[in-house]
């Protein structure tokens, strides 16, 4: 029986993952840039890491991980120079982006490590309830727990 439950739950898990790939509602920089013709005012809302590198007057150059970079053309007012940003823009083949959205994520880093907390306390619990019996290679409950 747990088997059964096992290949059904990871059968679901492996269709949602197919079908999500193939009904996807988002578009990636990447997929833009490499077939322009094709995605010319298309939304993108799906970035690798982008940074704001250079401010303009009436917009930012967007840098992407890997030194990927775009023009973006928008109101600047709020933008700072480093900062990560959250953005949904119209995709233009001559290579720019005109944005719908667009937030900077001033304390994202604090966010990265307070979503560590968790994994660090429940690291902690185990080591104190549980201690690892080197000769046979299981985890044993320890006598005060």
């Amino acid at each position: 029986m747990r088997w059964a439950v096992i290949l059904v739950t990871l059968s679901a898990l492996t269709f949602l993952c197919l079908w999500g790939a193939a009904k996807s509602p988002w578009l990636s920089l990447e997929e833009a840039t490499n077939n322009p013709k094709t995605y010319d005012g298309a939304t993108i809302n799906m970035f690798l890491y982008p940074r704001i590198t250079e401010i303009y007057a009436d917009g930012f150059l967007l840098t992407e991980h890997g030194d990927r970079s775009i023009r973006v053309y928008c109101d600047t007012t709020g933008l700072i120079l480093g900062k990560w940003v959250g953005l949904e823009a119209v995709y233009h083949q001559e290579g720019y982006l005109i944005a719908r959205n667009v937030g900077v994520a001033r304390h994202r880093s604090y966010k990265v490590y307070l979503s560590l907390l968790p994994v660090l306390l429940i690291g902690v619990l185990w080591i104190r309830t549980y201690k690892l019996d080197r000769r046979r290679m299981v985890f044993i409950l320890r006598n005060h727990a």
